[in-house]
C-alpha cells in the first residue's frame, strides 16, 4: 500500500461537499469488482491532498475516476491508500443535509456522519496503476473521431434495455457505438446476438 504523509487531521466537508462526496463514492463504487479472489479490485482509491480528493475503481474492464476540488479545504492531509468498495459505500449517510468529517489514521479510514462513526480498514497491496489509461482521452485524433455530449440518464436507459436483451447467457456480446460524421449527429448502438436477434439505439446529442 502506497500511503504519503499520513496525519490525523480532520476534513469537514459542507453539506453541499459531502452530497457531492457520497454522490462520488456511489458513482465510483460500480466500476469496483465483486470478485473476492480479487480483493485490490473490490476496492476504491482514495487519494487526498490539501485542495483535492479522487476516487478511483476499476475492476479490470471498465474504469471511474471522480475529483473533487474544493480550495477552501485547505486540510493537512495528503495521503493515498484504498477501502473496499461495499464498506464505503455502508458508510455514506442517507437522507438530506448531512455533513461528513474524514479522518486518516494509521490502519483505517474514518468516517463520522451525523454522530455516527465508521471504521473502514485500509486495504493490503499495491492499487493498479490506472493513470496512464485516461491519457486516451487527450490524445488528438485529426479529425477522424468524434466528441460528442450524450444525456447519461437516456443512455443507462439504452445500455439497460441492451442488456435485457442480451440475457445472461449472452454477457460476452458488446453494444457496438457507432458516432456520425459530426458531433450534433444521433450516435448509434447495436447488439446481436446470435439465434436471438439485434438490439438497435439511437441517442441525440447534446451540446455544452
Amino acid at each position: 500500500m502506497t500511503t504519503t504523509n499520513i496525519t490525523s487531521d480532520i476534513l469537514r466537508l459542507s453539506i453541499d461537499e459531502s452530497a457531492s462526496f457520497i454522490a462520488a463514492v456511489k458513482a465510483v463504487a460500480t466500476s469496483a469488482s465483486t470478485d473476492k479472489g480479487r480483493p485490490i479490485l473490490c476496492d476504491i482509491l482514495i487519494e487526498i491532498e490539501p485542495t483535492k480528493i479522487t476516487l478511483s475503481a476499476t475492476n479490470s474492464y471498465m474504469l471511474s475516476i471522480v475529483t473533487m476540488e474544493g480550495p477552501g479545504w485547505l486540510n493537512n492531509i495528503n495521503a493515498k491508500f484504498h477501502v473496499n468498495a461495499k464498506e464505503l459505500v455502508k458508510a455514506m449517510p442517507t437522507g438530506r443535509s448531512n455533513t461528513i468529517d474524514i479522518e486518516v489514521v494509521d490502519k483505517s479510514l474514518v468516517i463520522e456522519a451525523n454522530g455516527t462513526l465508521r471504521y473502514i480498514p485500509k486495504g493490503d497491496g499495491e492499487f493498479p496503476n490506472i493513470k496512464g489509461l485516461t491519457a486516451g482521452y487527450e490524445v488528438k485524433t485529426d479529425g477522424v473521431g468524434v466528441d460528442f455530449g450524450i444525456n447519461p440518464k437516456l443512455m443507462s436507459v439504452l445500455i439497460k434495455q441492451a442488456d435485457v436483451f442480451r440475457g445472461k447467457a449472452n454477457e460476452g456480446v458488446p453494444v457496438r457505438i457507432k458516432a456520425a460524421e459530426t458531433d450534433m449527429k444521433p450516435i448509434h448502438m447495436k447488439c446481436t446476438v446470435i439465434d436471438r436477434g439485434e438490439w438497435y439505439g439511437l441517442i441525440m446529442p447534446v451540446r455544452g
